[in-house]
């Protein structure tokens, strides 16, 4: 009889649970982390460097120096009475005929004067050579470029940034673009090419030239002024329809926008005859300022007549003065109050005066702004 096999059983798999080490690992810190990966690189593909805001935190602040502007309100709702910041970009737009362009080139004489270079990139071919003279500007310094289209215009920007780069000049440097609104893509330049335009493609140069912009006006100690107009959207029933052009690529790349708007007309009698020799401009950066709390404004006066055509830094001073109580007018005489003496000149002889005071209204006027406008304590 043949033996029968007995069929083995599978032998249960015992778990074996093996008792985590007790031994604790060592804590890495942030310190000791940056310590020990400071400087090294990475992958062979992609050789990164490690850094820390330390080590970059002269790059990353992207102001170099500022530039006192002659209107001492302005400097302060722009950048705390600092100025113009060399490395950024700042934007002017309004309605027509605010004053944009004049205060632009009134700046270009205080860049000139500091030993910079000026270069007016001009869309709408509006510039004036004899209210430039007027500034006390000698237009042989200032560099100027008329492009026909936005894409040439960047061209003469680079070029110039990668010269001022290389063979940095002895002061900081101004461009002013004029205007955002007046200048169009190189699709729509030629002629047969207008037909076929594409939408947006002023919107897309802009994009592509404002990129990398802000990183190559910092390398070569300069700033820029970007001049826009207000366009209205159609079909728009609530809200604002009121919009900038360039598109939405420049908002992100300008630092500080600064609004023009006229607020009152300014008139003369002469002869029996009444007529307008200036208005009051109000500028606010209500939008978007990156250097100093936004929604701030100030008020400078632009003339009409006189031997400075466009903003004044006398007339604007003696408004702003008067504005803030530091100063009164009566019989034709001028009456400024210092907190430790007053100034007393004829309204005649202010305009020769103002320059020899301008560093002590400068101080008195930020001292009574930094007061009443300062932050509110807790």
């Amino acid at each position: 009889m043949a033996a029968v096999k007995k069929r083995k059983g599978k032998k249960k798999a015992v778990r074996e649970t093996k008792t985590k080490s007790t031994k604790s690992k060592k804590v890495i810190t942030g310190f000791e982390y940056v310590d020990a990966y400071k400087g090294k690189r990475g992958t062979k593909k992609t050789a990164l460097t490690l850094r820390t805001l330390e080590d970059e935190s002269d790059v990353l602040d992207g102001v170099i120096e500022y530039v006192q502007t002659p209107f001492p309100w302005l400097d302060y709702i722009i950048s705390g009475g600092k100025g113009i910041a060399t490395g950024k970009v700042t934007q002017f737009f309004g309605g027509e005929g605010a004053g944009k362009s004049a205060l632009s080139q009134i700046l270009m004489k205080t860049f000139l004067d500091l030993g910079g270079v000026v270069l007016f990139i001009d869309f709408e071919e509006a510039i004036n050579v004899v209210h430039i003279r007027g500034y006390g500007i000698d237009i042989k310094t200032v560099l100027y470029e008329d492009p026909d289209h936005i894409e040439a215009g960047f061209d003469v920007v680079d070029e110039l940034l990668l010269r001022l780069t290389n063979n940095p000049p002895k002061g900081p440097s101004l461009i002013i673009w004029d205007s955002v609104a007046g200048a169009g893509a190189m699709s729509g330049f030629d002629a047969l090419q207008t037909e076929n335009a594409q939408p947006g493609a002023v919107s897309r140069a802009y994009t592509k030239g404002t990129k990398h912009l802000r990183k190559k006006l910092k390398r070569a100690r300069c700033a820029m002024i970007m001049i826009n107009q207000l366009r209205k959207k159609i079909g728009i029933r609530f809200g604002d329809p009121n919009e900038l052009a360039g598109g939405h690529h420049l908002k992100h790349a300008t630092d500080t926008v600064c609004k023009f708007s006229k607020i009152s007309t300014l008139r003369n009698t002469r002869n029996g005859v009444r007529r307008a020799n200036g208005f009051v401009c109000k500028i606010d950066t209500n939008r978007k300022n990156r250097l100093a709390p936004p929604g701030q404004s100030c008020e400078i006066v632009v003339s009409y007549t006189g031997s400075v055509k466009g903003p004044n830094p006398a007339k604007s001073a003696l408004h702003a003065l008067k504005s803030f109580g530091l100063a009164t007018v009566s019989g034709g005489d001028i009456c400024v109050k210092f907190p430790d003496d007053k100034f007393n000149c004829p309204l005649t002889a202010w305009y020769s005066e103002y320059p020899t005071i301008s560093d002590d209204i400068r101080e008195l006027m930020y001292t009574h702004l930094s007061e009443n406008l300062g932050e509110d304590e807790d």
